[in-house]
């Protein structure tokens, strides 16, 4: 078990289930090919700001969780809604080596991490008008859509 956020994990679950599981990476050992990960997302999504070392420091602060697989790996933060105090786990990067769509591949598993970690809900945002389809199939619920007009 490892501390996140503020509340206890499991590092691995039963890794017999088909995809085998996620477990928490350490960024440091992982950064090599994680950063390729990182820079490729950046390259496709140039709304995006933040650069490869924010994400490594929110690793290493413990701001943000490195979940690994073979396949590729996901970031996740914690975020706390200002009005009800609700948690829900975010998941701020997700990137598969192959393509494709590593949250709904994974997405029993992090559902299962967020509940283990105390979290009411898990969230993710993306420019990808496809992932509506993918996630909404998949239980999700399209709450909003961010527009922005630069002046």
């Amino acid at each position: 078990m490892e501390e996140y956020l503020g509340h206890t994990v499991f590092r691995e679950i039963d890794m017999d289930e088909k995809p085998a599981n996620l477990v928490v990476g350490d960024i440091r050992q992982e950064w090599d090919w994680v950063k390729k990960g990182i820079e490729s997302i950046l390259r496709s999504s140039s709304h995006l700001t933040y650069r490869p070392e924010d994400v490594y420091a929110a690793c290493i602060t413990n701001e943000a969780v490195l979940w690994i697989s073979d396949e590729g790996f996901v970031v996740t933060t914690g975020q706390t809604d200002n009005f009800t105090g609700e948690r829900s786990m975010f998941i701020w990067l997700a990137w598969r080596k192959q393509g494709g769509d590593l949250i709904s591949r994974y997405g029993g598993f992090l559902e299962q991490a967020a509940l283990d970690a105390g979290f009411l809900a898990l969230e993710a945002e993306s420019h990808r008008a496809g992932m509506e389809k993918v996630l909404v199939k998949n239980g999700w619920e399209v709450q909003t859509v961010h527009y922005r007009k630069d002046l």
